[in-house]
């Protein structure tokens, strides 16, 4: 890496508040975030996110959470105080919904011989497949490089484009 590189111009620019140890995320863009900036956003606490954190973690289903309300195993006024905003499974799966940043749909129409103005929907496929790479849960499902695969005889094994002759 020369001293005209990218790389090096950038470690050299970098402020003196960033030192090893040092969260990034919290201070490298902090000049141009917003006052109303919420890294929990579309939750408002850190209470509220952990708690949804757990329900997606073990897996507790919609109708469990339900319960969990209904029952009041918690105090409704206990809730509140924490600023728990969802109060049941249908709003809690809404605002784990606010986490995706899902890419917008586009609409057209087009015109068949035997039919005018039909209405279409699409999205981008450039940005569906960059959405794709961003989640983390299929991180360990991912391949970026070519592979060999071969059976217990040691004949080689074709599963997929990536174990394919390139």
């Amino acid at each position: 890496m020369g001293p005209d590189s990218p790389a090096a111009s950038l470690e050299y620019h970098l402020p003196h508040s960033l030192m090893v140890g040092q969260a990034i995320r919290r201070s490298l863009f902090i000049h141009i975030r917003s006052p109303s900036w919420n890294p929990l956003s579309p939750f408002t606490t850190a209470y509220e996110y952990k708690l949804a954190r757990f329900f997606h973690q073990s897996k507790t289903s919609m109708k469990q959470i339900d319960q969990l309300f209904y029952d009041e195993l918690l105090p409704r006024d206990t809730f509140q105080s924490l600023r728990v905003e969802y109060k049941s499974g249908h709003t809690w799966r809404n605002k784990m919904r606010g986490l995706i940043d899902e890419t917008e749909w586009q609409n057209g129409t087009v015109d068949f011989h035997l039919q005018r103005g039909v209405k279409f929907f699409y999205r981008d496929v450039v940005e569906c497949i960059r959405d794709l790479l961003r989640q983390k849960a299929f991180a360990q499902d991912l391949i970026f490089e070519p592979s060999c695969e071969f059976d217990s005889q040691g004949c080689r094994v074709y599963t997929g484009m990536h174990t394919a002759d390139w």
